[in-house]
């Protein structure tokens, strides 16, 4: 399956499935499928975003995954895969990790773990791709940060206070981290923001 990774063809449709998610979150961005590396004010953009729903037609379903058929040269067949959009954006801008990030976030034997909690978070920098082990061991940390919101901590001091403890790698909670923000709050904003168009 690794070679994929080298197919014009599947890498050119995690390009224009990314990019059609992303326009809604970021407009201004411009496609990036036909250059031969991502514009890094495209990465810096994402990087300091907070967690991100995305929706790719806001009057439709919001869909977490999609099918993907690629030619596999090792198999010398066609592939079905389906993969979740945080996973095909991931894919996408981080294509200059090359092979060794191709085969961890493939690897059927590791998970997207949402380092900020938000399970329908499609920020890619708030991934890592480990064992179920890892990722269900990352439960505690968000326990934690409820349980110090309820304490009326503020957001910030929480996360501050769960990252000083935190001991996964990478930690929990990244700074730009939503805490208690649910994805249907977040699609019901985009809908608002993009009502114009």
């Amino acid at each position: 399956m690794t070679s994929a990774y080298f197919d014009v063809e599947f890498r050119a449709t995690l390009d224009e499935i990314s990019f059609q998610r992303l326009i809604t979150r970021f407009p201004h961005i411009e496609p990036w499928g036909k250059l031969d590396k991502v514009p890094q004010s495209i990465l810096n953009d994402i990087e300091r975003s907070p967690c991100f729903f995305t929706v790719a037609n806001t009057a439709a379903p919001v869909y977490t995954a999609r099918v993907i058929y690629v030619w596999c040269a090792k198999h010398r067949r066609v592939e079905r895969l389906t993969l979740r959009y945080n996973t095909i954006i991931s894919l996408s801008l981080f294509r200059h990790k090359g092979h060794q990030f191709f085969n961890t976030v493939l690897n059927p034997e590791n998970e997207s773990s949402h380092t900020c909690h938000n399970t329908s978070c499609e920020n890619p920098y708030h991934l890592s791709y480990e064992p179920h082990s890892v990722n269900i061991g990352r439960i505690p940390c968000g326990w934690s940060a409820l349980r110090r919101l309820q304490k009326t901590m503020s957001t910030e001091a929480a996360i501050a206070q769960i990252r000083a403890r935190c001991e996964h790698s990478p930690r929990c909670w990244p700074a730009t981290s939503t805490i208690g923000v649910t994805p249907e709050q977040v699609t019901d904003s985009l809908v608002r923001v993009c009502s114009c168009s």
